[in-house]
């Protein structure tokens, strides 16, 4: 499995990928293509075999603070418990560290044990549950403090 950078032609797969995941989102591939043109958005798909099996988006949220979020990691069911969503969530650590970032933040289902796993293993910690449920459930903000390599 390889990631690389989503391009517009990739919008309608992937957006079907967010609705199907995330169906209390507006996914459709012309929403996603503006967000893709977005400066502060990167879209990566995760490529098997020539087709897109996943994909993880990330926004930076702030500047002063070096803050980035992951906003979704989704992997296609058939191709779950291989490792995809593991090296997705990797992959996005190490893009955060490369754009310099302070601290990484996500939200997840309070229900999703496999995603907690992951982000516990990378170093994730829960810093408590998110104010207003998702998509109707519960989600937890999870956190990953990143090394300062700003000059004092």
């Amino acid at each position: 499995m390889r990631i690389e950078k989503a391009s517009e032609k990739d919008a309608e797969l992937i957006s079907r990928m967010i609705s199907s995941e995330f169906p209390y989102t507006e996914a459709n591939p012309e929403n996603l293509k503006k967000r893709m043109q977005r400066q502060n958005i990167r879209l990566f798909k995760a490529v098997e075999e020539g087709k897109i099996v996943g994909f993880i988006e990330l926004e930076f949220l702030d500047n002063l603070f070096g803050v980035w979020r992951i906003n979704g990691i989704a992997v296609e069911e058939k191709h779950r418990k291989k490792g995809f969503g593991k090296k997705l969530a990797e992959f996005g650590v190490e893009f955060a560290k490369e754009q310099n970032a302070l601290e990484l933040v996500l939200l997840v289902s309070l229900e999703n044990k496999a995603a907690k796993k992951i982000y516990q293993n990378l170093g994730f910690k829960k810093k408590g549950l998110w104010k207003s449920k998702v998509g109707g459930k519960k989600a937890e903000e999870w956190s990953l403090q990143l090394e300062d390599k700003r000059i004092a």
